[in-house]
């Protein structure tokens, strides 16, 4: 017998080579983020961690507690989020490998046929070149956390259907740890719901699917995802349903409230919309993925796990492509689904020789076949291979010329505020730096290691304008340091100097609410000599002097 190589050695059933990869992907990630800030929305989260609460304006509550017992013991510090974040990423990817594993080891998978040694290849590859896994852990996002709570139920969830649906043990454990993981998906984001409704439908269309429900099982995993669910719910009805006004009027409405007065869309721009959204879910999948998913499509009714995946991967895609017809999407919401159809196209993953039986002198012909399959496989994977590159090549060098939009946030930040706090020290003692909209009052949050209140006036609200002076800078204030939902954030009776997002933005926000505001300068945020932003610099040395003055 010929001794297994190191890398053939497995651990869970995954082989070491693929658990290296992993390891190898968790290091790279930490690496190239290490030193930088956090970008807008990781600061925005990372308040959240600081005021705990059962859900917040934009989401439920989990990417806060999650954060929180992190920076906690470790510090608030941005390596602590990116540290939280690739850890998440690395887990997502273990509990697809897994998943992928039970399905191919299951024989459920048509042209599978078992052989999960061909398909942790194809997952290896597709992991590698993933535009998805190597972006998604470098930033602490509620996506983050979402996908790897999805991924954990979805790999809970396939273990449960493969097995008898006789109401044993073994089965009931695996349906209640999908329904929290599933209930803990929605806790990170509410368009989860999306995907967990795309699982439930795949297991009540399929009849095997269906045996599992005359057992307690599935339906003990329904009251959690309902009881986490409701949890959400709650909150809103006593916080008047901001969220659902948020989600519903923001983004789901098919014109954007931005700018209703607008010009209709021509039929051009819908469908260059659509097209470009389309192209993003190919690239974000890997175009490999996607064709062995489309050759293989009648083959998916044979089992109702792969019908779940198949429904979890392709309904939330088609309803958001359907509402890019309308409106312009975050390209972040085609996320999940794309995860989706990278797993399938790894379960079909082409070996070097095909399984179909060939007469007698035709075998090296047959052979040749599945080595060209395999190859065209791999050759589809490089587009995906270029963006990942055109994204982290960028980070890597610190070259904001080139980084993505809101990556470009991670850079400049620390040292303009230091010197803006410098600045305060010696022109404006006793003044608070504080921000107006979320992206400014975020920043000036984290790195004051301080949360105030976002002030002026916003023209779409968040999180920070529910938030609440400390006790000592609010007249009249109870114990808390927390105002009831009426208190404005406005209120406070401390000099400010507040960053706005420009010199007009910025005296068209704070005008209507405060008397005296005096403009001081830009106040830029810079690296390496190109500009990141250019907030401009208000002081307000009495709040409480109201524009009727």
């Amino acid at each position: 017998m010929v001794p297994a190589m190191p890398f053939d050695r497995s651990l869970l059933g995954l082989s070491y080579r693929l658990w290296f990869a992993l390891l190898l992907m968790l290091l790279v990630r930490f690496a190239l983020m290490f030193g930088t800030g956090p970008i807008h929305d990781e600061a925005y989260y990372w308040s959240w961690s600081q005021r705990l609460d059962f859900a917040y304006y934009d989401q439920p509550f989990l990417t806060g507690w999650l954060l929180a017992p992190f920076v906690t013991v470790l510090g608030d510090h941005a390596w602590v989020l990116r540290a939280v974040a690739t850890t998440l990423t690395f887990a997502t990817t273990l509990f697809l490998a897994l998943a992928a594993r039970g399905l191919v080891l299951h024989r459920r998978v048509a042209g599978a046929g078992g052989s999960w040694r061909r398909a942790e290849w194809g997952f290896l590859c597709l992991t590698l070149t993933s535009p998805v896994l190597w972006s998604l852990g470098l930033f602490y996002t509620h996506d983050t956390a979402m996908l790897c709570f999805l991924s954990l139920g979805l790999w809970l969830g396939i273990e449960a259907l493969q097995r008898q649906p006789d109401g044993s043990s073994a089965s009931r454990w695996f349906w209640i740890g999908a329904g929290l993981a599933l209930g803990l998906a929605f806790s990170a984001k509410v368009s989860a719901s999306l995907w967990i409704a795309a699982l439930g439908m795949g297991v009540l269309v399929h009849p095997k699917g269906r045996r599992h429900l005359r057992h307690e099982g599935p339906w003990i995993a329904v009251a959690l995802i309902t009881a986490l669910m409701a949890v959400f719910v709650l909150w809103n009805a006593f916080n008047d349903w901001v969220t659902f006004k948020h989600v519903g009027g923001e983004h789901l409405l098919v014109t954007p409230t931005d700018n209703p007065l607008a010009a209709p869309d021509t039929l051009a721009q819908r469908a260059q919309r659509l097209a470009l959204c389309a192209l993003a879910l190919v690239l974000f999948a890997g175009l490999s993925p996607v064709v062995l998913g489309l050759r293989r499509i009648r083959g998916v009714s044979g089992s109702a796990a792969i019908v779940a995946l198949a429904l979890f991967a392709v309904l939330p895609s088609l309803f958001f492509l359907g509402l890019s017809w309308f409106r312009e999407i975050y390209l972040n919401w085609l996320i999940p689904s794309a995860l989706g159809l990278m797993f399938l196209g790894s379960l079909y993953w082409p070996g070097t020789r095909t399984r179909t039986r060939t007469r007698t002198g035709t075998g090296s012909a047959t052979q040749r076949q599945g080595v060209s399959t395999q190859r065209w496989a791999l050759l589809g994977t490089l587009p995906s291979l270029a963006l990942v590159l055109l994204v982290l090549v960028p980070i890597g060098m610190r070259e904001p010329r080139f980084m993505l939009a809101n990556a470009r946030d991670m850079l400049g930040w620390k040292g303009s505020l230091d010197k803006l706090q410098e600045y305060r020290d010696q022109a404006y003692p006793g003044h608070v730096i504080v921000g107006n909209y979320y992206h400014l009052a975020a920043q000036t949050a984290f790195h004051q290691k301080r949360v105030l209140p976002s002030v002026g006036l916003d023209l779409r609200p968040h999180q920070f304008s529910r938030y609440s002076w400390p006790e000592l800078m609010v007249s009249g204030s109870a114990d808390s340091d927390m105002k009831s939902d009426s208190e404005s954030p406005n209120e406070t009776e401390g000099p400010m100097l507040v960053l706005t997002p420009s010199a007009a933005e910025g005296r068209a926000r704070l005008a209507p609410v405060f008397c005296e505001i005096i403009p001081i300068s830009p106040w830029p945020v810079n690296h390496r000599g190109e500009r990141i932003a250019e907030p401009y610099l208000y002081a307000i040395s009495d709040p409480r002097k109201r524009p009727d003055c």
